[in-house]
């Protein structure tokens, strides 16, 4: 097999999306689950997000750069209905791009449960699979003291330590943070912080 065929062209500062796919494309774990499922959402209409990221699969071998053009631009166009910041060539954050990407394939599991239950079938969220984890995330108002909770995430953004290894970012990113965020006390200022307490974990880190 010819390994340069699996390329991407850039349709316009794409590398963004180009470097996410790719990666996506690689998790052969997440890529099974989600075909397996394949009768199910090709028939949701709300899924079309899916169905375009299944036919960047389904070229990713062609040496037709003509055919994967196509299907890219079709694939940002339909993600850039969810997400109108990328309607346009403008260079993006991979990282963004990707959580972005993950959180969409999981707002189409009510309506792809909600058929499968009337099919007699189950629908399982490829992403809750691979990608979820549990922590919890507390942002405290300095003003009024209020808490609010997060607990279920996709990815955990780790801010590079200067000769430090991933334990030190890790240990890093659970120091409270100082933020703006206004709060119903008219308070502006909140404190984020992160538990030590890992309720799960991931099959897929990135």
């Amino acid at each position: 097999m010819c390994f340069d065929c699996f390329g991407f062209p850039n349709i316009g500062n794409s590398c963004y999306m180009n470097s996410c796919l790719q990666t996506f494309l690689s998790l052969q774990d997440f890529m099974s689950d989600i075909s397996c499922q394949e009768d199910l959402w090709s028939s949701v209409p709300g899924a079309q997000l899916l169905r375009r990221f299944t036919d960047i699969k389904d070229c990713r071998e062609s040496e037709d750069y003509s055919v994967k053009l196509g299907h890219l631009c079709t694939f940002k166009n339909t993600f850039a209905m969810y997400a109108p910041d990328y309607n346009d060539e403008e260079e993006k954050d991979a990282h963004e791009f990707l959580t972005l990407l993950l959180d969409q394939f999981q707002m189409m599991s009510p309506e792809l449960q909600m058929t499968a239950a009337l099919l007699g079938e189950s629908y399982t969220c490829p992403v809750e699979g691979h990608f979820v984890f549990h922590m919890e995330n507390v942002r405290t108002c300095k003003s009024c003291g209020a808490e609010t909770s997060h607990q279920k995430f996709t990815s955990l953004s780790l801010d590079l330590v200067v000769e430090g290894s991933i334990m030190d970012m890790l240990e890093a990113s659970l120091q409270e943070k100082v933020l703006e965020f206004k709060c119903g006390c008219g308070g502006t200022t909140s404190g984020l912080k992160s538990s030590h307490d890992l309720r799960s974990f991931p099959t897929v880190v990135h």
